[in-house]
């Protein structure tokens, strides 16, 4: 039977990764991500089975089943002309591509096409493993414009626990707008603690408000789960490119991982 595990700091893998990477430059990063991708890997697949059990599920695994079912829930209930593109945003192990695939399974009725963009290469040598992912980027997601991701690229962008392990900010917002389509959702499942935490800048969650109210996108869904402290928003896309009105200068924050500059696209095959 798996140990009950209530707060994320019973987690000691999670708290171990964390740790390992805070002041970290985003080339250090990827080589944390590597040498945890196995431990990380088997981390998923032995909470596998227990991820809908309340009693024993993790605050990590919590987030992300509560991210694939808001992501599976718009491709289920929106009319978009299919096939619905969706980019897992820091996709590691390909965790979330595995909870949608066997939540769909052959459903003919809502083709999706799963991109997964992760920096770091072990990470992403299991996510190429599923096989309902059919395009990679292998880089980091940079916070000004990535040249290779197009404005109004996906209908959807989920970003499963990214601001947990300390790639992604507030300062990547409003990029995460700009390659969604509008009227596309954005869906970002983090700790409460994460997204809740005072800094120099505000917390994560004052910023989501703050393209909120420049009208970038619109709250269509907030769900806290109290029991294991997890936090999921879904953010309809109003914009083709977001107005940073009231936004902080993006080139200041309190986070040591910032950006990379290795650029690279790589197809499944």
């Amino acid at each position: 039977m798996a140990q009950r595990i209530s707060n994320i700091n019973d987690s000691n893998f999670v708290v171990k990764m964390r740790k390992d990477i805070l002041g970290k430059t985003s080339d250090e990063c990827v080589e944390v991500y590597d040498n945890l991708a196995d431990d990380y890997n088997k981390h998923y697949k032995d909470y596998k089975e227990a991820a809908r059990k309340p009693d024993v599920i993790p605050s990590d695994i919590k987030n992300l089943v509560n991210c694939s079912n808001v992501v599976l829930e718009a491709i289920r209930k929106n009319d978009w002309l299919t096939p619905i593109f969706v980019l897992d945003l820091g996709c590691g192990t390909g965790e979330l591509g595995d909870n949608l695939e066997s939540d769909l399974g052959n459903d003919e009725t809502c083709p999706i096409q799963l991109h997964g963009l992760d920096q770091s290469p072990g990470m992403q040598k299991y996510a190429r493993e599923k096989p309902i992912y059919s395009h990679f980027y292998e880089q980091s997601f940079d916070k000004y414009q990535n040249a290779n991701l197009k404005t109004n690229s996906y209908h959807i962008t989920a970003m499963c626990l990214v601001f947990l392990y300390g790639s992604i900010d507030w300062k990547h917002l409003p990029e995460v707008i700009r390659i969604t389509k509008r009227d596309g959702l954005v869906v970002i499942a983090s700790l409460t603690a994460r997204l809740t935490e005072p800094t120099s800048q505000g917390s994560l969650e004052s910023h989501l408000y703050k393209h909120v109210d420049n009208g970038n996108w619109t709250l269509v869904k907030r769900i806290e789960d109290f029991s294991v402290s997890t936090l999921t928003f879904a953010f309809k896309v109003n914009v083709d490119e977001p107005t940073l009105q009231g936004i902080p200068d993006r080139g200041v924050g309190d986070l040591a991982v910032t950006d990379c500059c290795k650029i690279g696209v790589s197809d499944k095959n």
